[in-house]
């Protein structure tokens, strides 16, 4: 990403779609489709979404809370139910490790086969594009919108905005040029599922799915990833954008803000080996194993999960401590695991939103250039109502109720809940939706 960024790909990105842009709910939708965009990683997510949009939220006077808002749930949301991204290996690592022994179904099967579970994740993203079409916000943010919409003031008088900015930047040579966002994400896609269909058995697989769940996924993805790179560098240099060491020196930048990532996936993995050493999954599984039923089991499972990334400040320790536990309880009542497991990587993501301590949430609220406790605090009554709203999913899920039910009651009841609590917000303010269009008048 710090390539792409560097190339000025992302910069044309943001140009093609400030031309549609005319008003804030453009404005906003353009930035949630931009953080959808993004899949790879959370933190390039937040550094390029916040960095990329953060001129032209300004242009129409929308709230730091609120990009940053945006800016979260479209983050570790997206990165955790992706297909492709960095988050897969190591999900796919602590099934796999997790699994009693004669298990059939794959680790990769078994986390592909959660994605549709992911309520709280799907629910966050939805909600993100609801709020913007609609602009219809409630709580915190509501205020947060009214201040900046009605005297420019993008964050409180009080606040202590962190510095949005990062290590990526633009070559002074850059191509304003879409293709260069585009052509390396879209070869990384179209390479990604091809060499996981080869790696899965290719023709000789009863069918591409099967091939994708039998997929050494992993393996898939790097050989992706370093093609898309050779092709990238060879682009950007036939562009005469930069030498290949200038090239090399963006990478490195963008490389460099997955330190922190790396030492939280280090912690991650030492919780779970400390847990494993300890017997922690066996005690409880015997402990709980014949009192839990597997309709409980997954919404206590989302609650636990959640409440420890809140305590943590980190989905990926979380996953480490709850994952070893849940999986064999889950195989011990007779709990569907696809289920099981989606309440845990959603659980944690639901957490890390309402965090002050969450590496996410700081990052949001550093690119986005927001107070940081002003984020968490508007954003926490929307993680909220999308969690109530998941749980609600997950309780109709362990009754049976097929999936894709799940998710029509589940779109709807938030959009009831967002339009309800909007209504009762707006008047106790005595304001009206939609709220006032800021317009910039051109200078003579």
């Amino acid at each position: 990403m710090g390539m792409i960024f560097f190339s000025g790909g992302g910069q044309a990105f943001l140009e093609s779609l400030a031309k549609r842009a005319n008003n804030s709910k453009m404005a906003q939708l353009f930035s949630w489709l931009g953080g959808i965009v993004i899949f790879i990683d959370d933190y390039a997510n937040s550094a390029f979404i916040g960095n990329l949009f953060r001129p032209l939220s300004d242009k129409y006077r929308i709230s730091r809370e609120k990009l940053a808002y945006i800016v979260d749930s479209t983050a570790a949301p997206v990165s955790s139910i992706f297909l492709i991204s960095t988050w897969i290996g190591y999900q796919v690592g602590l099934i796999g490790d997790s699994l009693p022994a004669g298990t059939e179904a794959s680790p990769y099967y078994l986390w592909l086969s959660s994605i549709p579970y992911s309520f709280y994740s799907i629910l966050a993203i939805v909600m993100v594009g609801i709020i913007a079409y609609t602009g219809r916000d409630y709580g915190p943010m509501l205020k947060a919108e009214i201040r900046a919409r009605n005297t420019g003031e993008l964050w409180a008088k009080d606040s202590r905005p962190l510095s949005g900015t990062s290590e990526l930047k633009i070559a002074e040579k850059a191509s304003i040029s879409p293709a260069n966002l585009w052509v390396p994400i879209i070869l990384l896609v179209i390479l990604s599922f091809y060499f996981m269909w080869s790696t899965g058995g290719g023709s000789e697989a009863e069918s591409f799915s099967q091939a994708i769940s039998d997929a050494d996924s992993m393996f898939s993805i790097l050989l992706a990833t370093i093609i898309a790179f050779i092709v990238a560098i060879i682009m950007y240099v036939v562009q005469k954008i930069a030498t290949v060491a200038e090239i090399m020196d963006s990478f490195m930048n963008g490389a460099r803000m997955m330190v922190y990532a790396t030492l939280v996936l280090i912690t991650a993995w030492s919780i779970g080996s400390i847990c494993g050493e300890l017997g922690t999954a066996p005690y409880i599984v015997g402990a709980l194993g014949e009192s839990l039923s597997p309709i409980i089991l997954p919404i206590l499972t989302f609650i636990v999960s959640a409440l420890i990334a809140i305590s943590t400040g980190t989905s990926w320790g979380t996953m480490a401590i709850v994952t070893p536990i849940v999986i064999p309880l889950g195989v011990s009542v007779g709990a569907a695991l696809p289920i099981v497991i989606s309440s845990v990587l959603t659980g944690a993501v639901m957490g890390d939103h309402c965090s002050p301590i969450s590496d996410t949430t700081v990052m949001s609220s550093t690119f986005a250039g927001s107070d940081h406790i002003d984020h968490v605090r508007t954003q926490i009554p929307y993680a909220i109502t999308v969690a109530l709203i998941a749980a609600f999913c997950y309780i109709l899920a362990g009754l049976g109720v097929p999936v894709i039910i799940d998710l029509i009651v589940g779109f709807v009841l938030l959009y009831l809940v967002v339009y309800l609590l909007s209504a009762i917000s707006a008047k106790q303010l005595g304001i009206k939706f939609p709220l006032e269009e800021f317009v910039e008048k051109e200078s003579e």
